[in-house]
């Protein structure tokens, strides 16, 4: 993990049950680090874009046939950016929904 940055703000963690109704509080903490950082607002707008399609496919696929699960969200400034990480206890390969890779 990168060491934090002098007079920067330290790292975001959020972690919620997995259900639509908690994106927007995920959102809030992305977007007041952003906010904190001096990110431009058009650079926000696409972090922020991401995020949500993230947190999105994870409340609604990570977890099929009406698992619980959880999300989180971790979001640090390092020089030059954000490192935001959304680690989760579901299968990624779920999305694939019985695929293979080629």
């Amino acid at each position: 993990m990168p060491a934090p940055i002098d007079g920067m703000p330290g790292l975001v963690s959020f972690t919620a049950p997995a259900e639509a109704d908690n994106i927007p509080q995920a959102m809030e903490k992305i977007e007041g680090l952003l906010e904190r950082l001096g990110c431009p607002a058009a650079k926000a707008a696409h972090v922020c874009t991401a995020a949500d399609e993230i947190l999105s496919n994870i409340v609604f696929y990570a977890y099929p046939g009406g698992a619980k699960g959880s999300f989180t969200v971790e979001a640090e400034p390092v020089p030059g950016g954000v490192r935001s990480c959304f680690p989760t206890a579901a299968c990624p390969l779920i999305l694939l929904r019985g695929k293979t890779l080629t």
